[in-house]
């Protein structure tokens, strides 16, 4: 494996200096076949952010609408084959509804995990991109308003969801060693209905990638977890007084970061 690794596997840093960025594929449903799952208003405004923001970065841009599960693993079967040795790293778009884990894709009397995805890159099945960042970004509407819902096991019921409660903007990020520590960000949306883009739009999620995401990236997911014990490791050795300072210095760096970004929890 070491003679087509781009860099050794204990390297802290990637080597981004490939003759292409590489690939950035979306994969956009903004309607479903079956009733049960809404219309996801303003996925347009998103899939054009991307679009914009990734091009800027050099990427080579390709948006899929509405696809059905079979063709979004062909999709990335077929692209898993690519040659991708000139290319720095890849990444995976998918704007859908979810729930627990699952994505749905348009042909929605089935859902699909997370894993059917990144598993499609992994070194075996996609050897020129081993070694190199394969990034996977996933949005779903987990507060799902369903046209119609289940209420029997036979039958569909009619009761939509009328839901009031306050709605809570989320962001997070993990590998396959589990969730990164630190970079999580929630807040109240301003509104209890309509379109949440509006508060959850290019500019805060720029911001949390800049000051929660980076800052808080290992230099592998090999290193997550030894990451976290050395963070503990550090804290154990220093004085009491010198953790009570550090401790109120987080809290007012942590303050300031999440007022910037949106009025937190």
């Amino acid at each position: 494996m070491n003679d087509i690794m781009p860099v050794p596997e204990d390297a802290d840093e990637y080597n981004m200096n490939h003759k292409r960025r590489g690939r950035a594929v979306i994969f956009n449903h903004y309607f479903f076949e079956s009733d049960c799952f809404a219309t996801r208003e303003g996925t347009k405004f998103d899939v054009e952010r991307l679009e914009e923001k990734f091009s800027a970065l050099e990427f080579e841009v390709k948006t899929h609408h509405n696809l059905t599960y079979h063709k979004i693993i062909s999709v990335l079967s077929k692209m898993a084959k690519e040659d991708h040795s000139d290319a720095d790293c890849l990444i995976v778009v998918v704007l859908t509804h979810g729930e627990g884990g699952c994505l749905v894709p348009t042909d929605s009397h089935i859902v699909y995990n997370v894993e059917s995805i990144w598993s499609q890159f992994t070194a075996d099945k996609c050897p020129t991109l081993a070694g190199k960042p394969k990034l996977f970004f996933i949005q779903v509407d987990s507060n799902l308003i369903f046209k119609k819902s289940w209420q029997h096991s036979d039958e569909f019921g009619t009761q939509a969801n009328h839901s009031a409660g306050n709605r809570l903007i989320v962001l997070h990020a993990g590998s396959k060693n589990g969730s990164l520590r630190n970079e999580e960000l929630v807040y109240k949306a301003g509104s209890a209905s309509g379109d949440y883009h509006v508060q959850m739009n290019q500019v805060n999620f720029e911001k949390w990638v800049d000051e929660k995401l980076i800052p808080n990236l290992p230099p592998s997911d090999s290193d997550i977890d030894s990451h976290s014990d050395d963070s503990s490791s550090r804290s154990s050795s220093n004085d009491d007084d010198d953790d009570d300072d550090d401790d109120d210095d987080d809290d007012d760096d942590d303050d300031e970061s999440d007022s910037e970004l949106a009025t937190p929890l």
